[in-house]
């Protein structure tokens, strides 16, 4: 049965504190009432479900709902999904609304943690016309997924130099930047409750789901030896690069969706910005250079693949902080293409010291390993 309320078209209440999630919803979409379409998938590690609700009488036709509610768990693990569910949330309250029209995202009815719940009401982005989703995007939408990078990198960019003086850091800073020190969140403690949260950054002061600092478990796992050994070095490396902007830090091909391919048309068809897409799952945001989100996106593909993707998005970065007369900012694009097309090895290399903690056993790709072997001998020799 639909969830009704008394409410007129387009009419927004706020929901109790003790409301239901259907409830919740209604609200929200200043809906006369809402109709639990379906499950589509759960939350990873089973700590919530991904539901589309159809909306009656409201703004759009329907919504998608993630709701989080963790199970009694301990550890490590178990806080650092406490804390990106955080970061997701400060994600789309702060930041996900400065994004231009390239970077599409689905808009945020709705994001609020209730003690130790979370609940995000979201534009359905199949609705909007970005239904299709593959773990295996075609070359046109592969540089969809690369011009999105940019942008987006380009706007955190640009968005960190006005706020922070990044554009104004040192070779000596860089230099002296350390291995960086865990937070409590990261050491395992319980996620504070939302009115102790004043000193917790809104995202993650470095980004990716793979971020050293948050994962010890990984790294004692790797047999000891250079890479191990190289493992602070290289995070040091890329922490202390000059050019920082904020990265998504998923950014594999499942949480791009695309528009479905043209019937009788040729979807790999050639042009300079590929097929429009929109990106979802921000739990992982924060500081971090944009080639840390390419490694990723692209690891498994083939050397001549990899190579052209990182001209694609790197041509695509300088016409987006071009757009963005970024230079106003103090962002030197020439200087941001060329540091970053230089850390694109130590990029993966820092992913490859995860997975192969992570998934012991794990083979590269013959040109991935060569990179990793190369960052962690250049690495452990300039110690």
């Amino acid at each position: 049965m639909p969830r009704r309320d008394a409410h007129p078209p387009g009419h927004r209440t706020l929901a109790s504190p003790s409301a239901s999630v259907e409830d919740r919803v209604l609200a929200a979409c200043g809906a006369t009432a809402v109709v639990r379409a379906g499950r589509l998938q759960s939350v990873w590690s089973g700590y919530g479900e991904l539901v589309r609700y159809e909306v009656v009488g409201g703004e759009v036709p329907s919504v998608v709902v993630k709701s989080v509610t963790p199970p009694a768990r301990q550890g490590l693990g178990h806080a650092r999904k406490l804390r990106s569910y955080d970061v997701e949330l400060a994600w789309y309250r702060a930041l996900a609304a400065r994004l231009p029209p390239p970077c599409r995202v689905a808009r945020c009815l709705l994001a609020e943690r209730r003690g130790g719940t979370w609940l995000f009401v979201l534009e359905d982005l199949d609705a909007a016309g970005f239904s299709r989703r593959t773990h295996h995007p075609s070359p046109r939408e592969l540089r969809g997924c690369l011009r999105w990078l940019a942008w987006f990198h380009a706007v955190g960019l640009v968005q960190r130099a006005q706020g922070s003086g990044v554009a104004e850091r040192t070779e000596k800073r860089r230099s002296q930047l350390g291995p960086p020190p865990l937070t409590p969140l990261e050491r395992g403690s319980p996620s504070p409750a939302p009115d102790q949260q004043a000193s917790q950054p809104p995202i993650w002061p470095t980004g990716t789901y793979w971020h050293l600092a948050t994962r010890p478990d990984e790294l004692a796992a790797l047999p000891a030896g250079p890479l191990r050994d190289a493992a602070p070095l290289i995070d040091a490396r890329l922490r202390g690069a000059r050019w920082q902007t904020w990265v998504h830090g998923d950014a594999k091909p499942a949480n791009f969706c695309f528009r479905p391919r043209a019937q009788g048309g040729a979807p790999d068809a050639a042009d300079a910005h590929g097929q429009p897409v929109a990106a979802v799952d921000f739990q992982y945001v924060g500081g971090g250079v944009g080639v840390q989100d390419v490694a990723y996106l692209v690891r498994g593909a083939a050397q001549a693949d990899v190579d052209a993707a990182l001209e694609t998005y790197l041509a695509q970065l300088a016409d987006a902080l071009g757009q963005l007369d970024a230079a106003r900012a103090g962002v030197d694009a020439a200087a941001v293409v060329a540091e970053w097309r230089a850390l694109l090895p130590w990029a993966w290399a820092d992913y490859h010291r995860f997975v192969a903690g992570w998934a012991p056993g794990f083979q590269a790709q013959a040109h991935e390993q060569a990179m990793t072997d190369a960052v962690v001998a250049q690495a452990l020799g300039e110690r």
